[in-house]
């Protein structure tokens, strides 16, 4: 292609046509080259007398890339004439029409008037007022709604540094070509920036409070200690008393015996026979006793066990 270009330059317009006949014939030569060859070729066979070779040049041309628009200093002004005139009928006809779009909190929403013609795909070419070139972002196609966003936050805080954006929306087939346009690189659509809308930090899920139970209170070594020896406190008087009532039996009936002695068999006084009463008594009580305090033990044995 830069050898073309520059054959041109030098006016070697038969020259130059050899060159783009080359690039067309290359299969790796890309859509946007070749529309470039087609309109490069209008301007040779202008040059060189051939009007009708010409206006073949720019029908391929409005085939390839029908948006393709030269500036007014790129070619001879007749070629720019013609092909304007023929790009605005062949527009109307085999191109998709964009209503004007709309944009609102960062997003461009541009809707398909016609949509007879494939749309694989459609863009956002866009800059920040006072830049050179455009950058592209995809607009998502949804039947005939086109949505997008239009840059990152951060160009949206050098747009509106700089007094704000312009953009012009494409669709475009699936050869990557536009076919269909709003707007354009010398009418843009110019609107006003605000900063990017600050997206909520997702806050972390709250833990759940854990609940620790806590043990029973233990009582200790000093607290089992102290029930063991209060049990054993507890056994050891119960124990105690049959031995003491035995004691008891035996002294009084020693009593009542060493009086019997003295004082004859027949001759059993008031005093004498309280003691005998009381000695009988006890001989029954403490057998009875011995059992309790039996039972009492094995109890106090069980609860010394237990607070252990």
């Amino acid at each position: 292609m830069q050898s073309a270009r520059d054959a041109v330059d030098m006016l070697e317009h038969a020259e130059a046509l050899k060159h783009l006949d080359k690039a067309h014939a290359d299969a790796a030569t890309p859509p946007q080259d070749r529309a470039t060859a087609h309109w490069l070729a209008a301007t040779c066979h202008l040059a060189l007398g051939r009007k009708k070779e010409m206006t073949a040049e720019l029908e391929k041309l409005l085939a390839l890339h029908p948006l393709f628009e030269p500036r007014d200093d790129e070619g001879p002004p007749e070629v720019v004439k013609e092909y304007r005139k023929r790009a605005k009928k062949w527009r109307e006809d085999h191109t998709v029409t964009i209503a004007e779009p709309t944009f609102a909190d960062g997003v461009t929403t541009a809707i398909l008037e016609k949509n007879d013609k494939e749309v694989a795909a459609a863009r956002l070419r866009y800059r920040a007022k006072g830049e050179a070139t455009f950058q592209d972002a995809p607009l998502k196609v949804e039947g005939t709604t086109l949505t997008g966003e239009l840059g990152t936050p951060e160009f949206r805080t050098k747009a509106q540094d700089a007094g704000g954006a312009e953009f012009y929306v494409q669709t475009l087939t699936r050869g990557g070509m536009p076919n269909g346009q709003w707007g354009s690189e010398t009418q843009p659509k110019s609107v006003e920036m605000t900063p990017a809308p600050k997206k909520e930090e997702p806050r972390p899920a709250e833990k759940p409070v854990e609940t620790k139970v806590q043990p029973a209170a233990s009582t200790g070594a000093g607290g089992k200690a102290i029930g063991v020896g209060v049990a054993m406190l507890v056994v050891g008087l119960l124990t105690g008393l049959p031995a003491m009532a035995f004691t008891v039996a035996g002294i009084v009936t020693f009593v009542v015996g060493v009086l019997q002695a003295n004082g004859g068999a027949n001759t059993e006084t008031q005093q004498f026979r309280v003691l005998r009463v009381a000695s009988n008594s006890l001989n029954v009580l403490g057998p009875a006793m011995g059992v309790a305090s039996i039972t009492l033990l094995v109890f106090g044995v069980l609860v010394a066990v237990l607070l252990r």
